[in-house]
C-alpha cells in the first residue's frame, strides 16, 4: 500500500483502507491489534468467535487478510450466504466505515502526518445506482470475488455475492 514502516492510523482509517483498496497491510494491522486488545490466544480464534457472533456458519479464516497460506491452503473460506450476512452486519454496525467502500478512493493521514490516497478496487462503484457497499477480493485459490449491496427501494437492500469468478 506504500506505507512506511511504523505508520499508525486510526481503526476507522485502517478499515477504510482495507475495504476500499483491499490493503492487506491495513487488514493485518487490524487483526494484530484486535488480537492484543481482546487478549485472544491468536488471530484465528478471534476471527472464529467474531464469525460465530454474527451467525456465520460456513466461514472460517486462518489469517486477517484472507490471503492464501500457500499454494494449497486458502487464508479463509466463506459461503455466498455468509458473505451476504457479514455485509448486512457491517452495514448495520459500522455504516460510516462501510460507506467508504462506495467511494472511488479513500484518503487517510497517519498520526505522523503522512497522507495516502488509495483507489477503490471496484472501478464501477460510481456507476451503480443505490450502491450501499462494495467489496472485491482475489487470491489464486479463490479467484475473483465480489460482494455488493444496493438499495432496490425504500428499506429493501439487496446483496449480490459472486464467489470464485475470474
Amino acid at each position: 500500500s506504500g506505507f512506511v514502516e511504523g505508520d499508525t492510523f486510526t481503526f476507522e482509517d485502517a478499515a477504510r483502507m482495507a475495504l476500499v483498496a483491499s490493503s492487506n497491510d491495513a487488514a493485518e494491522a487490524i487483526a494484530e491489534a484486535a488480537t492484543k486488545v481482546r487478549h485472544a490466544p491468536n488471530g484465528t480464534s478471534l476471527l472464529a468467535s467474531a464469525a460465530a457472533a454474527i451467525g456465520l456458519t460456513q466461514t472460517y479464516a486462518l489469517n486477517g487478510t484472507g490471503l492464501d497460506e500457500n499454494g494449497e491452503i486458502s487464508g479463509g473460506y466463506g459461503s455466498a450466504h455468509d458473505i451476504a450476512l457479514l455485509a448486512a452486519a457491517l452495514l448495520k454496525r459500522v455504516p460510516g466505515i462501510m460507506h467508504a467502500s462506495i467511494d472511488p478512493s479513500v484518503t487517510v493521514r497517519s498520526f505522523a502526518g503522512s497522507s495516502y490516497t488509495l483507489k477503490n478496487t471496484n472501478p464501477e462503484v460510481s456507476r451503480i445506482p443505490g450502491l450501499m457497499l462494495s467489496k472485491t477480493g482475489y487470491t489464486d485459490l479463490a479467484g475473483g470475488n465480489l460482494a455488493v449491496v444496493f438499495d432496490a427501494g425504500i428499506g429493501h437492500p439487496v446483496a449480490i455475492v459472486v464467489l470464485g469468478s475470474t
